[in-house]
């Protein structure tokens, strides 16, 4: 237990690994502030998010008034290197910190490969508090994605499952679940990385790069990518980077952005009118009344 070093001899037990085949241990434990520090110092997730100092103000403001109930459960994890690190509670230890507050907490190591902290985090904690996509692309480790495509990576996979004719959502679920999401991103990174490549080429302004960059643009280049990589590609780049007749058509509407009272998927229908009429030579006709199929593609923009 090399890694637990510079963490106090209480903690260090708290988090022993069991005898037995015991899947989840849960102690308690009285913490110092400046346990809690070392926790957060040595012992945090590396794909946490950053800790959101207004938040945990308000929780220390908490501490401060005698709101705070003891006994608030700390839950840690396996990471990659079968180590024990802190996968839910980096606010209320920073509240800790913060406020001088010492206190009962609840210890909960979970023991099962299963459910290890890249699964905890990116997937069960997701149920406990809304993450953004942006929060959840990140946390699940897309690191050859530039930090513009990461942030929309899971976003654009959760448009594309909203709009397969080849998905349903689970029983419970009027959306797609996060693991979908990340299960479709992931089958679908190296269209992911391509388009990434693409919008980054160093001829594009930087106002075309946010603009194919957002999740709609994102979910439809990704989806001709991986059906049609050659063709895709070609296209796509003549968008990024001047190409005149269509391409430039949907440059120029993806800069001047969605008109008021336009449908909510104005972006994405626009991106796949333009793909559908690629080959077109004159102006590219516009649908506003009927679901536009994706050419080559499972996916059904609505209207």
């Amino acid at each position: 237990m090399d890694f637990l070093q510079n963490i106090p001899l209480h903690i260090a037990a708290a988090l022993k690994p069991p005898d037995d085949e015991t899947t989840v241990t849960v102690r308690t434990l009285t913490l110092t502030p400046e346990d809690c520090q070392d926790i957060l110092t040595y012992l945090s997730y590396h794909r946490q998010r950053n800790i959101k100092p207004a938040h945990a103000g308000n929780i220390a403001d908490m501490m401060l008034n005698g709101e705070f109930a003891p006994g608030s459960m700390l839950t840690f994890a396996l990471d990659e290197n079968q180590q024990q690190v802190l996968v839910d509670g980096q606010h209320r230890l920073q509240a800790a910190v913060t406020a001088d507050w010492t206190g009962d907490w609840t210890i909960r190591c979970l023991w099962h490969t299963g459910y290890t902290a890249y699964h905890i985090y990116t997937v069960l904690d997701t149920a406990q508090a809304q993450r953004t996509a942006a929060v959840i692309g990140r946390a699940a480790g897309y690191d050859q994605l530039t930090t513009r495509a990461q942030n929309a990576v899971i976003a654009a996979a959760r448009y594309q499952n909203v709009w397969r004719t080849d998905y349903a959502n689970p029983p419970f679920c009027s959306n797609p679940p996060v693991r979908d999401n990340i299960a479709r991103a992931n089958d679908r990174i190296l269209a992911f990385e391509k388009a990434d490549q693409i919008i980054h080429d160093n001829r594009a302004t930087s106002h075309i790069r946010r603009r194919m960059a957002v999740p709609m643009v994102l979910a439809v280049m990704a989806e001709t990518l991986h059906q049609s990589p050659w063709e895709a590609a070609d296209f796509w780049h003549r968008v990024a980077t001047n190409g005149d007749g269509t391409p430039g058509e949907l440059r120029n509407s993806l800069i001047l952005g969605r008109p008021s009272k336009s449908s909510p998927y104005y972006i994405g229908r626009i991106t796949a009118n333009a793909w559908n009429q690629r080959k077109a030579t004159n102006k590219f006709r516009r649908d506003n009344k009927n679901p536009i199929p994706l050419e080559g593609t499972p996916l059904i923009i609505p209207v």
